[in-house]
Order: structure tokens, then C-alpha cells, then sequence
């Protein structure tokens, strides 16, 4: 039974994760992330400049499940950088920075629980994983395998990370919060730089891989077998996704085939649609929130990026309420 409490003489349900289907006007209360949150009415999707990073950067790491409670990790301008900020919905700050530096990292969960492992470019950074708490790191774990170019989806204890270009470069890893164990190989083909959402390691969505993998590829796995899903419109690798969203409503953006894109795709779990472009093409880059209100930052197109945007889907969205 869900809780109300009295706010401004209307009463708020108090729910621990956010309701479904929503209703334009609903506010409720979401005690697992600890904010207030209203589901408002876009009539068209859009982006929208977000406030600048401290450090520009490329091949970032980015995990959170709304745009106002975004992490930026590592990533290089070159060298390799272990630098962390937090995004409020306006502004980046820099916080603990990671105790192992990594290009191109895989990384999943929310602010308060978040993972990063893989990569390349310092000692460590391929072979080992480490646990986010909003505040600060875990001592890092030895990953079964190395790592690089490799992306994961799922939470900090039900995770799925599928390796990239190490051999064999179609192996994929779960996490379970303790532990690492081998799984089914993600067929058919290798993922390297690609991009994916899920909520957890037995419901994902991978795509958008490096050449020689079609770029244009999605795979999909229910926990016990890999199948394919509908292709991208525009094929590329390197993009950035609403790592916050389930495998069904995902949001995938920028990317390079062979040029930098600004190319935005909507997933519903059959087929990918167009979605308006990002104002600014680039590779490399980090993302997070959902697939109707998500957030991308950093990346490359010719020079490293600082700048952040923003992305608002039509229909019926959910808006974080702040106080000022």
C-alpha cells in the first residue's frame, strides 16, 4: 500500500520506485532516489544546452538514472584521467576522483550506486572494477577477464558487461555485487564501443558496435539466450545512451560511422525511431538518465568536449521538482 503525506494541502504518494503508466500532472515522491517528481507534457522532443564540465574530455565513462543525478568518470584529454563530477541538473562539480585512471570504461548504476571497470591507458585500469557510493570509491575487484572498449548494463549487484576487443572478444561478465562469473557469449558477433540499457543482467539491450561487427546491430538477452533486435537507422559506434532506461525505452545518441554524428535513435524494444539531432556531433561521449529525459556530455569532434546536453522526449515525461 502506497504512503501519502500532506504537501502544500495535497497529498503525495510516497512509492519506492516510479509509477507506470504516467499521468500527466501525477507527483509523487521516490524514496529509493530521494526526490520529489512530477510527470509533465512535452508536445515535442528536444534538446538543450546543460551546464559545462570542469574537465573537457572524450572516451568517458557516464552512469545515473535521471539527468539531475548524473556521474562523468576518467575518460582522456590526453592522458588518461581518473577525474569524477557530479551533475545537479545545472552544474558539474568534481568529487573524489577514481583511484585508477580509464579510457573508455564500461559503466552502469545510478549515482549513490554506481560501477566502473575496463578500459585502458594506466596500470589496472582492464583487468579490474570498483564500486561507486555517491560519495566514495571501493577498493577496486579483479575482473575474470581484461576489459577494453566494453560496455555494461544492469546495477552495481545485477550487472552484465560484454568485454569489447580482448579475446575472446564475444565473452561477457555478471556482477552480482560480490562476485564475477563468465556467461553465454553475446553472439552473434563481438560488441566493441558499443553502447546498451537494461535494468539488469537478465533483461539488456547492446548496440550500436564497432566495425567489424554491423554497426547498424542490436542484441538483445532475457537471461538465458541472445537474440537479435531492430536495426539502428544510422549505424555507429562510440555513442553515448540513457543508461538509466529499461531495455525496451532506450535513447541512443552521437557516435562516428565513418564521420562524428549527432544522430539520436528512440528503442521500444522492436524497432528504432529518428529522434531530433544533438546540437553538437561528437564521439565518445558519456550519458545517463532515461529515454525521456536524458543527459550527454564530453566526447570529440576534432577538439575534447566540456559541454553537456540535454534531452526532453514528447508525450508525457517525469521532471525532478528542486527547491531554490
Amino acid at each position: 500500500m502506497a504512503t501519502y503525506y500532506e504537501i502544500n494541502g495535497q497529498k503525495v504518494q510516497n512509492l519506492a520506485s516510479d509509477p507506470s503508466p504516467l499521468a500527466e500532472g501525477q507527483v509523487w515522491y521516490n524514496t529509493t532516489s530521494d526526490t520529489a517528481k512530477v510527470a509533465g507534457y512535452n508536445a515535442a522532443a528536444s534538446w538543450a544546452s546543460g551546464g559545462a564540465m570542469n574537465t573537457a574530455r572524450r572516451q568517458i565513462g557516464g552512469f545515473g538514472h535521471t539527468q539531475n543525478t548524473a556521474v562523468a568518470v576518467c575518460g582522456q584529454n590526453p592522458p588518461a584521467l581518473a577525474l569524477t563530477e557530479e551533475y545537479d541538473g545545472s552544474n558539474w562539480s568534481a568529487v573524489t576522483a577514481s583511484p585508477i585512471a580509464r579510457i573508455n570504461p564500461f559503466t552502469n548504476g545510478s549515482l549513490t550506486a554506481g560501477l566502473v571497470g575496463g578500459g585502458e591507458g594506466a596500470p589496472n585500469s582492464n583487468n579490474t572494477a570498483i564500486e561507486y557510493d555517491g560519495t566514495s570509491w571501493a577498493t577496486p575487484t579483479s575482473l575474470p577477464q581484461t576489459s577494453q572498449d566494453g560496455t555494461s548494463v544492469g546495477t552495481q549487484t545485477s550487472a552484465l558487461v560484454c568485454i569489447g576487443v580482448t579475446s575472446p572478444n564475444t565473452a561477457v561478465l555478471y556482477y552480482d555485487g560480490s562476485s564475477w562469473t563468465s556467461g553465454p557469449a553475446a553472439t552473434p558477433a563481438r560488441m566493441a564501443n558499443a553502447s546498451g540499457a537494461g535494468a539488469s543482467q537478465t533483461s539488456a539491450v547492446v548496440f550500436g558496435a564497432a566495425a567489424p561487427t554491423s554497426q547498424t546491430l542490436t542484441i538483445e538477452w532475457d537471461g538465458s539466450s541472445w537474440t537479435s533486435g531492430g536495426s539502428l537507422n544510422t549505424g555507429r559506434d562510440n555513442g553515448g545512451a540513457s543508461v538509466g532506461s529499461p531495455a525496451t525505452d532506450v535513447l541512443f545518441f552521437a557516435g562516428v560511422n565513418p564521420s562524428v554524428s549527432n544522430a539520436t535513435e528512440k528503442y521500444d524494444g522492436t524497432s528504432w525511431s529518428t529522434q531530433p539531432s544533438m546540437a553538437q556531433a561528437r564521439r565518445g561521449i558519456g550519458g545517463a538518465g532515461t529515454s525521456g529525459s536524458a543527459l550527454a556530455f564530453g566526447g570529440y569532434n576534432g577538439s575534447d568536449l566540456a559541454t553537456t546536453e540535454a534531452f526532453e522526449g514528447s508525450g508525457v515525461t517525469t521532471k525532478t521538482i528542486t527547491a531554490s
